[in-house]
């Protein structure tokens, strides 16, 4: 879990440095595009981190399990 807490907390800290720049006036105007532009890479880490590092769940959909934070629906 610590390997997509990181992932996470990365994504959010980039999340935040494009919001910066992109409000801001202190920043070139050619830098929000550039970190829109990478923002697919870093969406792509952290999908595939995420899916190599998860534990899957072991309810099943088709035993009435919809959402893991529920109980089973009738």
């Amino acid at each position: 879990m610590d390997k997509i807490k990181f992932a996470i907390i990365i994504s959010f800290v980039y999340l935040g440095f494009y919001i910066l720049t992109a409000a801001s006036t202190l920043f070139p105007v050619w830098l929000p595009i550039l970190l829109f532009s990478a923002s697919p890479v870093l969406m792509l880490y952290v999908v595939f981190t995420i899916l190599t590092n998860g534990t899957p769940s072991e309810r099943k959909f088709d035993e009435g399990h919809w959402y893991e934070d529920r109980e089973k629906i009738s």
